[in-house]
């Protein structure tokens, strides 16, 4: 994740005014379930621009059978020319399997990295509900944990895959959980547009990330006074 200028924390993000067919992803939704679905492809997005994984587009517009979608770039496993539709994720995983007993991980190094970087961002859907919304158990998102499954499967063997997707789960909830304001602002915006594309996903962690820095600052600067004021009242006080 870049690194931003505290200076931007004043400017407001600039989002898209045209959000393609308007308020239609709240058709159906009250407010808190719209603000869930928000926080869940949130924390999909902000845990794949923490591991360096570039988003294409998010949205919380229902469509194939999705509340809504995280889309990023590069998905591909780069194991064989596939398309990149999460259902294809877990078509693929299926034919390649572990590698086998004594079989160098050296060269396959590159691959299972990708493999367990998507499992991690598949977490964090669940991951920014729970530390959003402590008290309410998570959305049914039943192809997240398939697909983090199905990679599972191609890094490890059966009798581990819990064990691998329970780190993913504890990867993703640390993330998220030292970016809760992040997750916070991407899902406030994207509960209002509906849909951001991959800059507009930037720019709003980049303005959450500068606010955050102003905050420390000035909360550095108050400590600094007040320890400031304690000397000279302890120094005013062995004079007399």
């Amino acid at each position: 994740m870049n690194e931003f200028s505290p200076d931007a924390a004043v400017v407001v993000s600039p989002v898209l005014d045209d959000a393609g067919d308007g308020r239609s992803h709240l058709a159906g939704r009250n407010d808190q379930l719209v603000k869930r679905i928000a926080t869940h492809e949130a924390g999909h997005a902000v845990c794949a621009r923490w591991l360096g994984t570039a988003v294409e587009t998010v949205t919380i517009r229902p469509s194939g059978g999705f509340a809504g979608r995280c889309v990023r770039k590069g998905t591909s496993l780069n194991l064989i020319d596939a398309p990149q539709e999460a259902i294809d994720i877990v078509e693929v995983c299926g034919r390649l399997g572990p590698p086998c007993p004594g079989e160098s991980r050296n060269e396959l190094a590159a691959g299972l990295i990708v493999a367990q970087t998507l499992m991690i961002e598949l977490a964090g859907g669940n991951a920014a509900e729970r530390v959003m919304f402590p008290d309410l158990a998570p959305l049914n998102a039943p192809h997240d944990l398939l697909e983090a499954q199905a990679l599972a499967m191609t890094c490890a063997t059966a009798s581990a895959v819990a064990a691998l997707v329970a780190y993913a789960e504890a990867e993703a909830l640390a993330i998220v959980g030292s970016n809760a304001d992040v997750v916070g602002a991407l899902a406030n915006q994207l509960a209002e547009c509906g849909e951001l594309s991959g800059d507009q996903v930037d720019t709003v962690i980049a303005s959450a990330i500068a606010r955050r820095q102003v905050e420390v600052e000035r909360e550095r600067r108050q400590d600094w006074r007040r320890r400031m004021a304690n000397a000279a009242a302890f120094s005013c006080e062995r004079l007399r």
